[in-house]
């Protein structure tokens, strides 16, 4: 009879035309004393994919439930989700104490990454945080690279990224590594090496072994290389696809 109730409960908020006000409540039912409601809760969100941005947030808090099943349950709502967005906080629940949680933590996360490198959208519609490492073969390298990435509104750089000025409910940040290697530079040519990872957990999504800049000056190979480091990791994250 409880399991029906809570099915029920859950159910109900999840009509065909379902309103904002219904999802609103659905992910209310993730704060509720009852463990079996919030698992459910959590379990029916994972098929709001339409809605992706608006749930991600709740279900990531989830996975910090003091019970198990609900954790669980939300690792595995993430994963149907499909989210970059909910990357990082499947890296860090990879670690659960639990291990059911650990490993759907585990194979929602591979399934993030694998959707996420199959189609990765529109650049614009994301908010990146990046962290930048590496990079000082010359002390103006990274300072070119970080200035590039900031001309972008949806781009900030450093251990945290602050959005919520911009919006009442800003969506998710995707929370990404930068790290790169300036093997030569000498006259006018210059050689990198990059790799695109997440910031949590390291899982490397791209690498380049071979980025060569040219110019007539020093300076103008440095802004080269700074400008080819961020068209490489911008356009693989979707910037100008349409």
């Amino acid at each position: 009879m409880q399991k029906l109730l809570v099915i029920s409960l859950v159910v109900s908020l999840f009509p065909c035309a379902a309103a904002a006000d219904k999802l609103d409540n659905a992910i209310s039912l993730l704060k509720v004393p009852v463990f079996k409601v919030r698992a459910q809760a959590a379990l029916a969100l994972g098929s709001r994919r339409a809605e992706a941005k608006r749930v991600v947030g709740p279900l990531t808090q989830a996975l910090e439930d003091p019970h198990r099943a609900v954790r669980a349950a939300a690792a595995i709502a993430l994963g149907k989700l499909t989210a970059i967005e909910a990357a990082s906080a499947l890296s860090d629940a990879v670690s659960d104490d639990d291990r059911v949680v650990a490993r759907m933590a585990r194979k929602s996360l591979d399934r993030v990454l694998q959707a996420f490198v199959r189609n990765r959208g529109r650049f614009e519609e994301r908010r990146f945080n990046f962290y930048v490492a590496g990079l000082r073969a010359d002390g103006r390298f990274k300072d070119l690279v970080i200035e590039r990435l900031l001309k972008h509104d949806n781009v900030n750089v450093g251990v945290t990224a602050d959005f919520s000025k911009d919006s009442k409910d800003p969506p998710p940040v995707v929370d990404l590594a930068l790290r790169g290697e300036m093997t030569r530079i000498d006259g006018q040519r210059a050689h990198l090496k990059l790799t695109l990872a997440l910031r949590k957990g390291g899982y490397v999504l791209t690498s380049w072994k071979r980025v060569v800049a040219i110019g007539k000056t020093r300076d103008d190979v440095l802004a080269n290389a700074a400008q080819l480091a961020v068209g490489r990791v911008l356009g693989y994250l979707g910037a100008g696809r349409r």
